[in-house]
């Protein structure tokens, strides 16, 4: 029987929370409420998001949310898009409901202009043959509070409200266009930060809001109402002085937080205690200490589209000269290899008619979103047997030249 993919009317949604009821048990979706309230969620914010439905018979049988995004990438700001919420009705299993609606998803983003598609994966290996790649590793850091030093000034936190709304908007703003990889934040999104759990707490520098950090306390400890672990949902500085602070305001929770969890991609993290060691106690080749748990999230996808030249043009890359000839297999629908020639200069690109001279560089279409984004070296690719190079002495200088000062960071949940 035929399907059709096309976003849903407003009267369809009900019809999806009921798949996501059944793809997803462990929601909190028993009760009609429950439901009912989700369902005003995803119609109330239909503006920022798109509810995409998979029909057949005139029934639902597939359902995703798309989001678009504006993402800062190596200092520039594009159009890319987001994914989340795909669920499949229990009847409609192994009949590539989901694969179709990913391909939709790439192919309308590509169609949109954007040039990175991105999705929280709940089968990284399911989307690694899509195509996807992963993004920057991510560290979990559990310490109690006095392994955090006072290092700033606590009594420069306060708890941020609705009145926050427009400084908080300019700081996220600012650190987008900072920060390669991070998502610009929505309306809807600026709001939930301000109205209830998690709960949030900023410090102004003048009437410049400079960091906040967003929280949620965990169970209680052992049956004690006093003792809670804390959760870190997001930590957001610009500046030493916010960074000091907000650290301090953790510190100062000893007496009723055991631990705190802190997530970061942030690689040097771990310095900031001078004992960085969770409670595990876990020793490993030999004598080295466990201190985090890490994990990867964010992937990423290469959708096929090209920036428009004056936004390559702005683009930043390594040091070196050079004309890079790229081929891309992408074998999503069928096998396309598509030939890209750019030719970079100390920092800048351009792209350029394919030249004979051309440094020659294959790889498939996840190591290339990879290799853009910069999560991972030209040289580790072609170490990892996934990226060939001819000739082969260029491996460390066109490596180079695809690298980011920092690996992309993304603190954005959908």
């Amino acid at each position: 029987m035929a399907t059709e993919i096309r976003p849903m009317t407003t009267e369809e949604v009900p019809a999806y929370v009921e798949l996501i009821h059944g793809s997803y048990p462990g929601t909190d979706l028993e009760t009609p409420q429950q439901k009912a309230a989700l369902t005003e969620r995803f119609t109330s914010r239909m503006g920022e998001m798109v509810p995409v439905g998979v029909f057949e018979g005139g029934g639902m049988i597939g359902g995703m949310i798309q989001y678009p995004f504006v993402m800062n990438w190596r200092g520039v700001l594009l159009q890319a898009g987001g994914i989340g919420m795909v669920a499949t009705g229990l009847m409609h299993r192994k009949e590539h409901v989901a694969r179709d609606l990913v391909r939709y998803f790439i192919e309308s983003e590509r169609e949109r202009g954007a040039l990175f598609a991105l999705l929280y994966p709940f089968s990284p290996e399911f989307y690694r043959r899509m195509g996807f790649a992963f993004g920057a590793r991510r560290m979990q850091y559990e310490l109690m509070p006095a392994q955090l030093p006072a290092i700033g000034d606590r009594r420069r936190c306060r708890p941020l409200t609705e009145a926050d709304i427009e400084p908080l908007r300019d700081h996220c703003r600012r650190l987008v266009l900072a920060r390669h990889g991070m998502l610009m934040k929505r309306e809807y999104e600026l709001k939930a930060m301000v109205s209830g759990e998690p709960r949030i707490v900023g410090v102004y520098e003048g009437e410049r809001l400079t960091g906040f950090l967003r929280y949620h306390f965990g169970k209680e400890i052992g049956g004690n109402f006093l003792i809670y672990d804390l959760n870190v949902n997001e930590f957001s500085y610009e500046t030493n002085l916010a960074f000091g602070s907000l650290v301090a305001f953790l510190h100062s929770l000893g007496d009723q937080v055991r631990r705190v969890r802190i997530s970061t991609d942030d690689p040097e993290f771990y310095q900031i205690a001078e004992d960085p060691r969770d409670a595990s106690g876990i020793l490993f080749n030999v004598v080295h200490h466990k201190i985090d748990i890490g994990g990867v999230g964010l992937m990423v996808r290469w959708t096929g589209a090209h920036l428009p030249e004056e936004m390559l043009e702005q683009a930043k890359f390594g040091s070196g000269k050079a004309v890079v000839a790229l081929e891309v297999e992408d074998t999503l629908v069928s096998t396309r290899i598509t030939t890209t020639c750019i030719a970079f200069d100390h920092g800048k690109a351009h792209r350029t008619d394919l030249q004979p001279s051309a440094v020659r560089v294959q790889l498939g279409v996840a190591d290339y979103s990879a290799l853009l984004m910069g999560s991972v070296s030209l040289a580790s690719l072609a170490r990892f047997g996934r990226a060939s190079i001819a000739p082969e002495s260029e491996l460390e200088h066109i490596s180079h030249i695809f690298r980011t000062e920092a690996p992309p960071f993304c603190t954005t949940d959908f």
